[in-house]
């Protein structure tokens, strides 16, 4: 309930930074609930490194994300939600017709190749993301690859031309706007 106050009292919160709190599953829900009542058009940037969550904690984020048309960062680093909650809200934020999403980070979160895929999809889809953050998962070559066959498709798979709107005619013009794709120790070889 003081939570819930906090955010009462915050009404149209930006920023949100809990990292190394260890709120777990539990506490994120928590959290998230406190955003979507109060700040769920407004939250920009919502940093949950390393607070124990797992594929539980990932699926409220994914709630937010799913409805959410201002989240522009989301950092989900160094929490056990492995492929189910990468998927979960990669799948949130693929629904989302709205998402401004620009800096995604899934920094040592036991994500695999099929975790990859998703993210893959999510990049054939985005106009906005800037930002991947994949290293220190498990990503192995497979992974690697379904990101990299994403990125050189561009707006040829189907993107369509939203992405493509402010872009010259070029056919050869990317969709996508990302400019850092990170796989640092991810098993690439």
């Amino acid at each position: 309930q003081g939570l819930e106050q906090l955010f009462a009292k915050c009404n149209g919160l930006k920023h949100v930074n809990v990292s190394y709190n260890n709120l777990g599953d539990v506490g994120i829900a928590r959290l998230v609930c406190g955003i979507s009542a109060y700040s769920i058009h407004t939250i920009q940037h919502l940093n949950l490194n390393s607070e124990q969550l797992t594929a539980r904690g990932a699926a409220a984020v994914a709630d937010l994300a799913g409805k959410s048309t201002s989240l522009k960062f989301l950092n989900l680093s160094n929490n056990k939600i492995g492929d189910t909650g990468c998927c979960e809200l990669v799948g949130a934020f693929l629904k989302n017709e709205h998402t401004v999403l620009e800096n995604l980070r899934f920094y040592g979160c036991e994500i695999t190749e099929k975790g990859a895929a998703e993210v893959a999809r999510l990049l054939r889809k985005s106009c906005t993301l800037k930002t991947i953050q994949l290293s220190k998962n498990h990503i192995c070559d497979g992974g690697a690859l379904v990101l990299f066959r994403a990125l050189s498709l561009g707006w040829q798979e189907g993107n369509g031309d939203e992405c493509n709107s402010n872009i010259s005619n070029s056919s050869s013009a990317p969709s996508h706007s990302l400019k850092e794709l990170g796989l640092v120790d991810s098993e690439v070889s």
